[in-house]
């Protein structure tokens, strides 16, 4: 995948300093993204990846078992397409 950009989003919460963590990458067809999203608030770490693009999210699927850092998108069967 072609990584887009990365944008750090710093602030301050009741917790401690947090910052939020967003890659954009490519998707498969071309015309939309697939964002990762590391939000590493003290005592609220949460991580995220998602398919934004109508298309690829009906016609690709997330590898299982892979951390969000170590995503990859697989072809879905197609007894899971819609």
């Amino acid at each position: 995948m072609m990584r887009l950009g990365a944008a750090p989003r710093d602030g301050f919460v009741a917790a401690g300093p947090r910052t939020i963590e967003i890659y954009e990458y490519v998707c498969p067809c071309g015309d939309g993204k697939v964002v990762r999203e590391n939000d590493r608030t003290p005592g609220f770490r949460e991580h995220d990846v998602r398919i934004l693009c109508d298309k690829c999210r009906e016609e690709w699927d997330f590898v299982g078992g892979l951390s969000v850092q170590e995503w990859r998108l697989e072809p879905k069967s197609n007894g899971d397409v819609s």
